[in-house]
């Protein structure tokens, strides 16, 4: 019932006229017959009034109808004609469209303050400066029907299609510059309009829906509108193959993006090809580097082929300087830090996305600066600067959200879970996980879907709930593997689990398989940590000589990534071992060095390991003493990495 009275716009007399129908039909069955499959309302089925009320009130057709024909005969055209507009309209887009075949004899802002005065019309919120208006559904019912008896409405509809073609052509070619944020609002403001057009386009005019997909597309992609993007992109392909090559090289590119996103790079990467071979076709250019750059990032995590990354986005950066296109130029650095990042090469990394962002902040491209400050923030995440990743995700966020970028949102929103969880602030973060997850869920991301139960994971593993983090990490893996990427991670956790559950044999296993997964794709960040879990292991089993070789080569890339949060758990597994080995004034100096960075970072030590740490902080100070203990903790304290390990 909620549902049919807001079909009828909350009006009395047509909620009054459907409930006269109630006696006969199941809410359910009224539902059915009053929306037809393409949304329309029908008018048919509000009939049956009162017979002791005027004729106009005893139908809605005819309470309409009575308002309609006070009007004269040019307000008649320009109301049928504003029905075509499906979401409401600008007081521009109604001049363009209404009075495109000069026959209204009216002034269109003038016969709208009368169709307003008239009820026929009502004012809606203004969208950058410009007023809207808009019909209610069952009067705009009443305005089709005018429309198709005036036969006027192929043209009305066909000029509709081509205005909002204009539109959509006008914002992607400033989508990267000082004024993208004003048209990214206004592509969301005219959702409703846009999918009208391209509707009636495949109908009818199959190339200008190739013109309308590969003119949204990035706005859509960017918003969230997944489903409505592959669609249009699979007519695309199946109706415009007349159409011009670049832009279908664009559709076939989007479709790429929501596979990929989708956790399907098989699927993506078959696109991304079609959308490199048709682009060379008509000579290469920004579209082949587009191509280039995504065929490459969803290769990133391919660990039998990432070594196809580099030349592939250095063809990218090649052809953007050919072209001395600022903005593909910053485009290619930003995909190749992107790819540093992946390496563990955050320096590199850091260097790229500084260059990439100070080219797009002279073009006032800000959502392209968003996300440059986005990838900065992961970097400082990683190497543990959790001040400056806050920051730098606050102001990417920011910008995206006023941009409606849904998609970059829920991920930044991701991160600052992250850096919750590396805070131990574990209520906050898993706040942050649930509500991605749910945001991921809504737009199909199944990638972010299980990214976000990963981290659920993690956070139940730090609070001793293994049971729970099982679960979750057994539900990850398995959409891991199909997606092709994050496996090594989640079998790492799993490994974890079985270290603190005392299954020994299978973390030795579990840790094993994710360390050579890492090893193939050359993730330090991965190595580092598997091979600290390993260390860990060994310790337990004694196996001290081994321990000391992991937790060595753990060090080197930790400090080859110059990152204080992967150093921490290896200078803390390194003192344990220390202990074990009666080697207490190491282990004091090395429990030292760990409180300074963790206190540096702001990152306590997680409470599944708490225990464990204030036990080797005991017996160290027990062996040596509570005065020369805290001296060796002080020494330690001030000292370097290289010389605390050393």
């Amino acid at each position: 019932m909620a549902e049919i009275c807001a079909r009828l716009d909350g009006l009395p007399l047509a909620i009054g006229l459907a409930a006269a129908r109630i006696s006969l039909l199941s809410p359910q069955t009224m539902l059915a017959r009053l929306v037809d499959p393409a949304g329309h309302i029908s008018l048919q089925i509000l009939t049956g009034g009162a017979h002791d009320l005027p004729a106009r009130q005893q139908t809605l057709r005819n309470t309409i109808a009575w308002s309609y024909d006070l009007l004269e005969d040019g307000l008649k055209k320009l109301f049928s004609r504003l029905a075509v507009f499906a979401g409401g309209c600008t007081l521009t887009s109604a001049e363009v469209v209404c009075s495109q075949a000069n026959d209204l004899q009216i002034d269109v802002l003038d016969g709208i303050s009368s169709l307003v005065d008239n009820n026929l019309l009502r004012r809606d919120h203004e969208m950058g400066g410009e007023p809207r208006v808009s019909m209610l559904q069952t009067i705009r019912e009443y305005g089709l029907e005018q429309l198709r008896k005036s036969r006027k409405d192929a043209e009305t509809y066909r000029t509709h299609a081509k205005h909002f073609a204009s539109m959509v052509e006008e914002a992607e070619a400033k989508r990267s510059g000082p004024d993208q944020s004003i048209w990214a609002a206004r592509i969301a403001a005219e959702q409703v309009n846009i999918r009208a057009a391209l509707g009636w386009s495949f109908d009818n005019m199959p190339e200008l829906a190739l013109q309308i997909t590969a003119a949204v597309g990035e706005f859509w992609f960017a918003q969230g509108h997944w489903a409505e993007l592959e669609t249009a992109c699979e007519r695309v392909a199946q109706q415009a193959i007349d159409g011009p090559a670049e832009l279908q090289a664009r559709c076939a590119r989007y479709a790429g993006q929501c596979a990929e996103a989708h956790g399907d790079p098989v699927r993506a990467e078959k696109f991304f090809e079609q959308s490199l071979t048709l682009s060379e076709k008509c000579g290469g250019g920004a579209e082949t580097l587009e191509a280039l750059l995504h065929l490459g990032n969803i290769l990133i995590e391919d660990r039998d082929r990432k070594s196809e990354v580099r030349p592939l986005f250095d063809r990218a950066l090649s052809i953007a300087r050919e072209l001395a296109d600022e903005k593909r130029i910053a485009d290619a650095l930003f995909h190749s830090a992107v790819l540093a990042i992946s390496d563990g090469d955050f320096e590199r990394a850091r260097e790229m996305l500084e260059q990439a962002a100070a080219v797009r902040r002279k073009r006032g491209d800000s959502i392209g600066v968003a996300r440059c400050m986005s990838h900065l923030g992961t970097v400082a995440l990683l190497i543990g600067d959790y001040r400056r990743a806050s920051s730098c995700l606050e102001l990417a966020l920011t910008t995206e959200e006023k941009a409606g970028e849904n998609h970059n949102v829920t991920w930044d929103r991701y991160k600052r879970g992250q850096i919750a969880y590396c805070r131990g602030a574990y209520t906050q973060a898993r706040i942050e996980f649930e509500e991605c997850l749910k945001a991921f869920q809504q737009m199909n991301a199944t990638l972010g879907e299980a990214w976000c139960i990963y981290e659920l994971g993690r956070i139940a593993i730090d609070t001793e709930e293994f049971l729970e983090a099982s679960g979750y990490l057994e539900r990850c893996l398995s959409m891991f593997r199909t997606a092709g990427r994050g496996s090594a991670w989640a079998t790492l956790q799993l490994g974890r689990i079985a270290i603190y559950e005392g299954r020994l044999r299978s973390a030795r296993k579990l840790l094993e398989r994710s360390l050579a997964i890492f090893r193939e794709m050359g993730s330090k960040n991965g190595m580092t940590q598997a091979l600290g879990e390993l260390a860990r292991l060994a310790r337990l089993q004694r196996e001290h000589e081994l321990a000391h070789s992991f937790l060595k080569e753990s060090f080197e890339l930790a400090t080859q990534m110059d990152s204080k949060r992967a150093a921490a758990p290896v200078l803390q597994q390194l003192a344990y071992l220390a202990n074990a080995q009666n080697q207490h004034d190491r282990a004091a100096r090395l429990l030292g060095k760990v409180d300074a960075l963790r206190e540096e970072m702001g990152s306590p030590v997680p409470p599944c390991d708490r225990a464990e740490h204030e036990n080797a902080i005991k017996r160290a100070s027990a062996a040596l003493g509570e005065e020369p203990f805290a001296k060796l903790w002080a020494d330690g304290r001030s000292a370097s990495l290289d010389q605390v390990e050393g």
